[in-house]
């Protein structure tokens, strides 16, 4: 299916438009978070991105006109952090690939069964004993998905968590950075269309934006802008002139906002 320019959505498009979800890394910052833990798991370091004061100026005009959401595989913690200069009762922040979602000052997730866990517990260890084979640099902290950051694409992270689930429950994702594994069928776009519902949005009235794997539900359910065209597809894509998430933000203040 064709995927065209951003700047072909009609204003037929927008103007119904009530929800904008942006993906974080690749999307609203540069991509990476130098990750490094140490060996016995006591000392663990991470570096990454802040947004920059042109997205947060964009964000503050449009939020008073539509919800703004961000979606990411990160955890709670780093996105509170992250969005701390625009953080408010209009701002919805999902995490760990739609296994968190935090509004109205409330914190909602997904049941999981101790099976669950335990096969997480499992390939940590499996992981950690085949370190160097992996070029492991770290388990980002996370409540319920585990996220394994090696020094480049190890197909064979995806081994270990295959052996160490039996009942066929998890999904393996390389991210650019990192393995994401958590349970099958929790993902950006289960979440997203949990939270229309509540919220009582249709599809058509929520852009979403990514450019990873871990995003592609996400925009297969609203109305897709593909940051990586190659990687995931969208209805939209941007220009691929700095990052899509900005650009999609200046662009959504331009045709929703009055000046």
């Amino acid at each position: 299916m064709e995927t065209k320019l951003l700047s072909k959505m009609s204003d037929k498009e927008i103007k119904i438009i009530k929800m904008v979800v942006f993906d974080v890394d690749g999307v609203i910052i540069p991509k990476g978070s130098n990750l490094h833990e140490s060996n016995d798991g006591t000392q663990l370091s991470m570096k990454t991105h802040s947004l920059s004061p042109e997205f947060v100026k964009n964000i503050k005009i449009l939020k008073k006109s539509v919800k703004v959401a961000f979606s990411s595989g990160r955890n709670l913690l780093y996105m509170r952090t992250l969005v701390k200069d625009i953080f408010d009762k209009n701002v919805i922040i999902q995490t760990e690939n739609g296994a968190v979602t935090f509004m109205d000052g409330r914190i909602i997730h997904e049941n999981y069964p101790n099976e669950y866990f335990m096969s997480l517990y499992n390939i940590r260890n499996d992981v950690i004993k085949n370190s160097k084979k992996v070029h492991l640099m770290g388990f980002e902290p996370k409540l319920f998905n585990l996220a394994i950051h090696t020094i480049i694409e190890k197909p064979f992270v995806c081994d270990i968590v295959k052996r160490n689930d039996p009942k066929d429950m998890l999904y393996c994702i390389w991210t650019g950075e990192a393995y994401d594994v958590g349970l099958k069928g929790v993902t950006k776009g289960s979440s997203l269309k949990k939270l229309s519902k509540k919220l009582g949005l249709k599809r058509n009235e929520i852009i979403t934006t990514g450019n990873a794997l871990n995003d592609k539900e996400m925009l297969e359910f609203g109305v897709g802008v593909t940051v990586e065209p190659k990687v995931v597809w969208g209805k939209y894509k941007t220009s691929g002139k700095g990052l899509g998430g900005e650009e999609l933000a200046a662009f959504l203040v331009k045709k929703l906002c009055k000046k």
